[in-house]
């Protein structure tokens, strides 16, 4: 019997192996249909005569015979491999996706098994990530179609969370990565003596901005923080891992605007600023939809530490129509009108549903709440603080009472924009002078942190305007038979009006402000004004001493600190 095409196959399997070509052994193990000529016959054969494992099993070990895999030859883990991928071309039915889906997570399992291998698992890294890369596309695939997946049993973690289909791939590429990471080769920092790579630390990044792909996919950033987590030990430890600036710049590119993303969620803008701005300076300029998808997180960062975007920033090609949704922002920040930028990030407005679509919704709606407060502190005391003349032993102040007016004043410039109805339906925790609720016991209150009024955190339907409530039964009962010193809180409760309440809410919201450094200065509490301390003994405005700017504040916070995870 001559040379088969599986002969022929197998030959260049064991070439690949003894030359230690990890690039020629995964061109040579192909996946994806359709298949060539030559691999079309090699499945022809295991067809006819390969169908039991033993005869599989045996072939391979007959053409290449494992060792300890030092010499550049075979060994246990990668015979089991290349049986297990013969019987994955042999069966598979590209029509059949969740099986194959399944077929392809179980033979790159058993991939990481063969590229655990202390000396020959370099060679082994190439197909790896290639059968990573080719399962993420599977998976995102899969999980697109509803009606192959909808059946499927799902696993459960060790939170008892359900895993789903996409991140039951990604689990497998961190483990892939994880391998990698472990690789004790080379010397410092995982160097060859020629200060290159060493051994299957080559693949971390590649493996690593898979995964964080699809975890980021399937919203799961606490797997996605593992990774970080991993890399970030590793290389605390004795064999450390390269730097980053030794990989390719689209690991770098990808990886950093991963985290990035990462520290964006976690509300760490300024190491989310820092990371993205790297990764959208070494992104190739013709790469458009990569440099869009990084300046779009870069843009919202700056925003959220008070570094507003350029119209020459956004005139650039990659940010086509960002401008729509984030000048508006930043305008209305800038005047500090609460009411516009609650409109701005409320559905069914446009820029609220594209804020959704970034994840970005709820960071404005905390964090940038924030700086439209101290936006609209600082407009306060521009239009009607005390401003002393040199010389003058008066500190610069402003009333909280004025910061009140304006609010309100502002808020009915926003009725006046849009419908009444629509926005109080919009908003039901932000309240206007229009429609202040009636007084209620105050343990049935909730202070908010926009600048308005005590709210309700108990409404209903059948409230009347008198605040009375028209429904019946053992609720009313209840409410009748409440402690006599509950009562007595609910008595003086009633004797503030709502000016005083919106007035207590302020002046608490100035206090937050302060403490955290965003105000400089203190609150006179007896005469209702905010006082700015240092005027007097400084070169600069008052402006300028008591509204330090939000960025130099952020930028001091992490003087000297490098975002974790970025080696």
């Amino acid at each position: 019997m001559g040379v088969t095409r599986l002969d022929q196959f197998l030959f260049e399997i064991s070439k690949a192996l003894r030359t230690r070509d990890g690039a020629k052994l995964q061109d040579v193990l192909v996946l994806e249909p359709p298949f060539a000529p030559i691999y079309q016959a090699v499945i022809a054969e295991l067809r006819s005569s390969f169908q039991k494992q033993e005869l599989l099993d045996k072939k391979c070990e007959t053409a290449l015979p494992p060792d300890d895999g030092t010499s550049g030859g075979s060994w246990p883990a990668f015979i089991s491999f290349l049986v297990q991928y013969l019987g994955f071309i042999r069966d598979v039915d590209v029509s059949q996706l969740v099986e194959t889906h399944n077929q392809l997570r179980a033979l790159l399992k058993q991939a990481n098994i063969a590229l655990n291998h202390a000396s020959m698992g370099l060679v082994m890294v190439p197909t790896v990530v290639f059968f990573s890369q080719t399962l993420s596309k599977l998976s995102i695939g899969l999980d697109k179609r509803p009606d192959l997946t909808a059946n499927l049993s799902t696993d459960q973690s060790d939170t008892g969370e359900h895993v789903t289909l996409v991140e039951a791939s990604a689990n497998v590429i961190k483990e892939s990565c994880l391998r990698c990471l472990n690789d004790r080769a080379g010397g410092v920092n995982g160097l060859e003596a020629n200060d290159t790579i060493a051994g299957r630390k080559i693949g971390i990044y590649a493996l690593a901005n898979i995964a964080l792909r699809l975890f980021f996919y399937c919203k799961r950033l606490r797997s996605a923080e593992q990774v970080f987590h991993n890399i970030e030990q590793t290389s605390r430890g004795p064999s450390g891992i390269p730097s980053l600036n030794l990989f390719p710049a689209a690991q770098r590119v990808t990886y950093l605007y991963f985290l990035g993303r990462y520290f964006f969620a976690n509300t760490h803008f300024h190491f989310a600023q820092q990371t993205l701005q790297a990764a959208y300076d070494h992104c190739h300029k013709q790469a458009l939809p990569q440099r869009r998808k990084i300046l779009t997180y870069l843009c919202l960062s700056d925003i959220l530490i008070g570094r507003f975007p350029s119209q020459a920033l956004l005139s650039r090609p990659e940010a086509s129509g960002l401008s729509s949704h984030l000048i508006p922002l930043c305008h209305a920040i800038k005047l500090g009108d609460i009411a516009t930028f609650q409109t701005l990030l409320s559905l069914p407005h446009k820029t609220a549903h594209q804020m959704y679509n970034w994840r970005a919704a709820l960071q404005f709606q905390t964090f940038g709440l924030t700086l439209v407060q101290r936006s609209l502190a600082r407009r306060t005391f521009l239009l009607s603080g005390v401003h002393p003349d040199p010389g003058s032993k008066q500190a610069p102040n402003f009333s909280l009472d004025d910061l009140r007016i304006l609010q309100a004043f502002l808020e009915e410039n926003a009725l006046k924009r849009h419908a009444p109805a629509a926005f109080q339906h919009s908003f039901p925790f932000f309240p206007t002078s229009a429609a202040i609720p009636e007084p209620q016991p105050l343990s049935e209150l909730s202070t908010n942190l926009s600048f308005g009024v005590v709210k309700s955190t108990h409404t209903s339907d059948n409230d009347n305007d008198d605040g009375s409530s028209s429904s019946s039964g053992e609720d009313d009962d209840d409410d009748r038979e409440k402690p006599q010193q509950r009562r007595r809180i609910s008595s003086r409760a009633r004797k503030y009006t709502p000016q005083q309440k919106a007035l207590a809410n302020i002046e608490s919201d100035v206090a937050v402000l302060t403490q955290q450094g965003y105000l400089h200065g203190y609150l006179n509490h007896k005469h209702g004004r905010f006082v700015i301390s240092g005027a007097r003994n400084s070169t600069k405005s008052p402006v300028e001493v008591g509204f330090p700017r939000i960025c130099d504040i952020t930028s001091r916070r992490y003087l000297n600190e490098t975002p974790p995870g970025w080696i």
